[in-house]
């Protein structure tokens, strides 16, 4: 019994822990932020601009990007990752962008593998 109780409030003791501090949780909580407003939060450095090429529900979490040498660039998305797939097939992809139609936004092609 004593053991249990020990247990329970080292598991209690953790918790209140990782409430206190968000940089122990396993994975941040944050608020997710529109194309828009997160365009306006980058701090760019003088004579720089950004453009928004692509965004949800194109990619969802993005983790790495490059540029082939063909200017199109590959984003893989994490929609299960860190965790295990649940089934048989997960849903992380990777994903090919490109503007095929001149209009500055990148048009969806998935890779043949």
């Amino acid at each position: 019994m004593l053991t249990f109780c020990s247990i329970l409030f080292s598991g209690l003791l953790a918790a209140a822990a990782a409430a206190d501090n968000p940089f122990q949780a396993q994975i941040r909580p944050t608020e997710p932020l529109s194309p828009a407003d997160q365009q306006m939060a980058f701090h760019l450095p003088p004579g720089f601009d950004i453009q928004l090429v692509a965004a949800e529900p194109e990619i969802q979490k993005p983790l790495n990007l490059a540029f082939d040498a063909n200017g199109r660039l590959w984003v893989s998305g994490l929609v299960e990752y860190p965790y295990a797939a649940e089934g048989e097939r997960g849903r992380d992809t990777i994903k090919v962008l490109e503007d095929t139609h001149g209009d500055g936004r990148a048009d969806l092609t998935l890779p043949r593998f």
